[in-house]
């Protein structure tokens, strides 16, 4: 192409000269008038620039052009197929994805703006720079090939302007805001981009890849590791296209965790700049994350897994260590919470569970759900929960709340559904299975608990007090007293047939009963150490067979019941063994006529103890032995008469329990 003159070239492109004036002063090139000549790579300068912008002006003027090939795209020029369109002039895909407009470091990114391809010198930024605020003043709208057509149209004013001169200032920014574009560093780079400049995106593509399909980073081809991912980022963008995407990702991860990321550093820096590997990989990939959280955007379904190969550990490690002290943080302050005020452990534990789900989402967006650190952090807020449900449970139970185990059973099905260890999950199914088992109690909730209460208390005492700790008689029947009538009440309620009801009683029994057992062998140990006579412990024997009797009126079940019998009769043998070698050791073998008749036996105990009583009381003195022989001499005959009266045996029992119960323990 040969020189021309100004003014041809202006009819040539339909555009006034002054305007081909303005623009070549503006491009720093020396004409006169609309008359000079101007040489053919000036030419091309020009004719490239506005063809750019006439495919802008038809788009602005509601005139569609293919972003390939600039054909204009009318109604016979447009391809469907499978509900996308194609330009019928080069097949290229129309069916612009508009997310990239939410990509802002792609639309809205620095070097875009002031017209600069990464790495551009500092000369050639200050050249623009002054271009744009030149165009500004004289209020025209300007351009660049690096606008790329394809991308959102790019709307400058001057707070973007002026936001970009101050973002590329500072080298962190120049290198990160090059991650999203592209950079020209050597002929390979120049001649792809120019022909991306003119439309021709595919051989882009070919001319990057082939410098890249090795697979190999070399300070040579790290720029077009840079541009190719890039492109694959627009590109997959643009068309939707899901590997692309990842492809462009992995890219640049790959670039910043690479050897050579020295050299592209300081392609787009100064020499002074020192670079961090960790440092750029994790602002890189926060980035990537951030727009998962946006509404439709492209990058919001690309998972980590599918570029986190590409990753370095101690840089994922990085990534996590945040989301991982949150969720630690969260729940030593929900243990606190939940220990200090345990009406509020169900509260406290649902709270925890809503404020560490961001963070595990940000958790298995990085790490695979197999990863230890991730199934540490579920199972250590399940855990958590679990417990803030059982303080609940206890203060429900502790005053009587039973509406809350509802709330209970419900925390601890959130807390399994998020456990990822089994033993979690089977001590929670059994939490909540006792749970509902103790619901059953609730309509006698508070006649077991005074049952249960008084047991504790006799236990408690006796643990406590200064005398010998040993339970005595007196234990058993005031748990007897206490329980029997309490029991009457549980078994109107729930029926006698009632596993529940049975249960408590049996309980009861058992506890009675090895009192009594415990009461009955300290006696023989006694005995032996001969700190008691026979006759004390046949008296002892007695009473804890006489108890054992009481025992009888409880209902049991069939085990509890075959134990209980085989106990009463043993006591009893033993009973009758000693109440005959006692007695064989007195002197007297006279019987006690009204006594055996009021208690119907002469084996009866308290018909031993006045025995007792005659022969170490009244045989004593001479006015008690005359006591003795003017009874023997009287008791017979009053005998014969009251023999069938069983209102005088009761009355004869009524006064002599009344004055065995005074003096009877100081035989």
């Amino acid at each position: 192409m040969g020189k021309i003159r100004v003014y041809e070239l202006a009819a040539e492109l339909n555009v006034s000269s002054q305007e081909i004036l303005d623009y070549l002063k503006i491009h720093g090139y020396t004409v006169n008038s609309h008359k000079s000549e101007i040489g053919s790579h000036i030419i091309s300068d020009i004719k490239n620039n506005y063809k750019r912008r006439s495919s802008t002006v038809m788009k602005s003027k509601g005139i569609e052009v293919c972003p390939k090939c600039r054909a204009v795209l009318k109604k016979g020029n447009i391809v469907s197929k499978h509900q996308q369109n194609f330009c019928n002039n080069c097949g290229f895909k129309l069916n612009k994805n508009d997310n990239n407009m939410q990509i802002d470091e792609l639309v809205n990114n620095p070097y875009r703006i002031l017209g600069l391809l990464g790495g551009a010198s500092e000369r050639t930024i200050r050249r623009n720079i002054s271009k744009i605020e030149a165009y500004t003043r004289v209020g025209k709208k300007i351009t660049f090939e690096t606008d790329l057509d394809f991308l959102t149209p790019l709307q400058r004013n001057e707070d973007k302007i002026s936001n970009s001169k101050a973002l590329l200032e500072q080298n962190d920014n120049r290198l990160f805001y090059s991650l999203f574009w592209f950079v020209s560093s050597n002929h390979i780079d120049e001649t792809a981009i120019n022909h991306l400049k003119s439309g021709n995106i595919e051989k882009a593509f070919d001319i990057w890849n082939k410098v890249t399909s090795d697979g190999k980073m070399t300070p040579y081809n790290v720029s077009a590791w840079n541009n190719s991912g890039t492109l694959n980022l627009i590109m997959g963008i643009y068309n939707n296209n899901r590997s692309q995407i990842v492809s462009g990702i992995k890219s640049k991860i790959k670039l910043l965790g690479s050897e050579s990321a020295i050299d592209y550093a300081t392609m787009v820096t100064d020499k002074t700049y020192q670079y961090e590997t960790n440092k750029h990989l994790v602002k890189y990939i926060k980035l990537i994350q951030s727009y998962k959280t946006v509404e439709n955007n492209p990058l919001n379904n690309i998972e980590f897994g599918e570029y986190g190969d590409a990753i370095p550990e101690e840089v994922i490690s990085s990534l996590v260590e945040n989301p991982i002290s949150s969720i630690d943080h969260i729940i030593e302050k929900t243990r606190k919470n939940s220990t200090t005020d345990p009406s509020k452990g169900y509260d406290a534990g649902i709270q925890l569970i809503r404020d560490s789900e961001k963070y595990l989402k940000k958790l298995v967006e990085i790490l695979d759900v197999r990863d230890y650190r991730y199934i540490a952090m579920r199972n250590g807020i399940a855990k958590e929960a679990s417990l803030c449900a059982m303080d609940y449970y206890k203060y429900c139970c502790d005053n009587g709340e039973f509406k809350g185990n509802n709330k209970v059973t419900y925390l601890l099905d959130e807390a399994s559904k998020l456990a990822l260890d089994d033993e979690i999950i089977k001590k929670n199914d059994d939490y909540i299975e006792n749970i509902k088992e103790g619901e059953k109690y609730q309509p006698i909730v508070n006649e077991m608990n005074s049952i249960y209460e008084k047991i504790d208390e006799i236990a408690r005492y006796k643990s406590i007090s200064n005398i010998r700790t040993g339970y005595t008689i007196q234990d058993a029947k005031d748990i007897y007293n206490h329980c029997e009538p309490l029991l009457l009440t549980i078994k109107n309620k729930m029926g006698g047939n009632n596993s529940i009801y049975l249960k408590i009683s049996d309980d009861v029994l058992l506890i009675t009963q090895n009192i009594l057992v415990e009461y009955y062998n300290d006696a023989f140990k006694r005995f032996d150490y001969m700190e008691i006579t026979p006759q004390r412990l046949a008296i002892i024997i007695y009473d804890v067979y006489d108890m054992m009797l009481q025992l009888d009126t409880l209902d049991m079940s069939s085990e509890a019941r075959g134990k209980y019998i085989q106990n009463r009769n043993t006591i009893k043998s033993q009973y009758d063994a000693i109440t005959g070698r006692a007695y064989s050791r007195q002197g007297s073998g006279e019987y006690c006529y009204i006594a055996t008749m009021a208690y119907g036996s002469y084996n009866h105990p308290q018909v031993f103890k006045l025995r007792l009583f005659r022969d170490n009381v009244l045989a004593s003195t001479k006015c008690g032995r005359f006591c003795i022989k003017l009874y023997y001499k009287v008791s017979p005959h009053i005998v014969h008469i009251f023999k069938y009266s069983p209102k005088i045996h009761q009355i004869i029992r009524y006064l002599l329990d009344k004055f065995i119960k005074k003096y009877g323990m100081t035989w």
